[in-house]
């Protein structure tokens, strides 16, 4: 915000969100003052929830507070096409790429820049997990034939790992035992 001088939402809308072709994604506001402060409404967003399957709770996320870690809100496509203009060199330069997938010499699996990478050559992905108060999510990227993996949840306890493994399994062949574990970082 200090460099564009402009509010984060636009900076990503500008830079991220409009190049990449994605229509419904946003970043949560605060709600408007005069005593609300439930969660902001956003159209079209599916209400989280937390607890267990048969015990959920709604989630009161109010990640406004912290735009940058969790304050996204995309569907599936949206995720899919912004993972299809990283990749495809529509937002980053290759030197910039290329840095931000670059694991340490030797290294086959690590946290790089904001993604985790896994392989070497033609075997390589990328993928990046995440969750924020009801909602949880998975993106897996195989640039060999070009496939990505997007999986969003509104429920907070959804196995995501598991629902990864079987998509992955399904879309791009049985998947490496690393494909799924936790994250090295």
């Amino acid at each position: 915000e200090s460099v564009y001088d402009q509010p984060f939402s636009d900076i990503l809308a500008a830079e991220v969100f409009t190049p990449s072709g994605m229509s419904s994604a946003g970043v949560q506001q605060p709600p408007p003052s005069g005593g609300y402060d439930g969660p902001p409404i956003v159209m079209h967003l599916a209400s989280g929830y937390n607890g267990a399957p048969g015990a959920r709770q709604e989630a009161m996320p109010k990640m406004y507070v912290i735009p940058g870690a969790g304050g996204l809100y995309a569907t599936a496509a949206d995720v899919g096409a912004f993972a299809r203009a990283l990749f495809s060199g529509e937002l980053l330069s290759p030197a910039s790429r290329a840095e931000m997938v670059r694991l340490p010499p030797g290294s086959e699996k690590g946290y790089a820049l904001g993604i985790v990478v896994v392989g070497r050559d033609e075997e390589r992905f990328f993928r990046h997990d995440g969750g924020t108060n009801g909602y949880v999510s998975w993106l897996q990227h195989f640039p060999a034939n070009r496939t990505t993996v997007v999986i969003l949840s509104n429920y907070g306890f959804a196995p995501i790992r598991d629902l990864a493994a079987a998509v992955v399994a399904a879309v791009a062949g049985p998947p490496r035992a690393s494909a799924t574990e936790k994250d090295p970082r």
